[in-house]
């Protein structure tokens, strides 16, 4: 028996939480279908943790849409992945809102938390290239902070049929 969950939200605390919790209620294999328009990086970094610890028992099948931090699943799970009915996956640079008008007591030096945004930004992608999932040219332009978003067709052109990954 599989137990099957559908993830098609956000990527945030509460929802990643929620989707945990559901998750450790269940022995055995899981089948893992995830669709997002993305989130918080640190949220999907402890999704992904977790993941990772369940990696043989889950199967993981991206559908509809991955965007921004969901493109980790891509990158870091380490177990099966399924692609059916994936119509585009957004990639574009983490970043962090910062307040031009309001100040308050907390302060941060944004000089810092930029090039703590660059230095993660370069990590990933140098694992995109690894992975094969953009061009040079695509990773240069989500370098320069542009949204770089690949379809089908281009599923097929690149080569993303690693494998540990199964592309339908």
């Amino acid at each position: 028996f599989k137990f099957f969950l559908f993830f098609r939200d956000e990527i945030s605390v509460d929802t990643v939480n929620g989707l945990v919790q559901k998750l450790q209620a269940e022995a055995g294999p899981i089948s893992l279908w995830f669709s997002t328009n993305g989130g918080t990086s640190s949220a999907m970094e402890f999704l992904m943790t977790y993941l990772n610890s369940r990696a043989e028992e889950i199967t993981i099948t991206l559908t509809d849409k991955i965007y921004s931090a969901g493109t980790q699943i891509l990158t870091d799970f380490n177990g099966t992945i399924e692609i059916k009915e994936l119509d585009s996956i957004l990639f574009h640079v983490a970043d962090r809102e910062t307040y031009n008008f309001r100040k308050d007591s907390y302060s941060a030096d944004f000089k810092i938390i930029s090039k703590q945004d660059r230095a993660y930004n370069l990590r990933c992608a140098a694992k995109f290239k690894q992975r094969n999932l953009l061009t040079d040219k695509q990773i240069k332009d989500f370098l320069r902070g542009k949204d770089v978003v690949i379809y089908q067709e281009q599923f097929l052109k690149y080569n993303l049929n690693y494998s540990e990954k199964i592309f339908c």
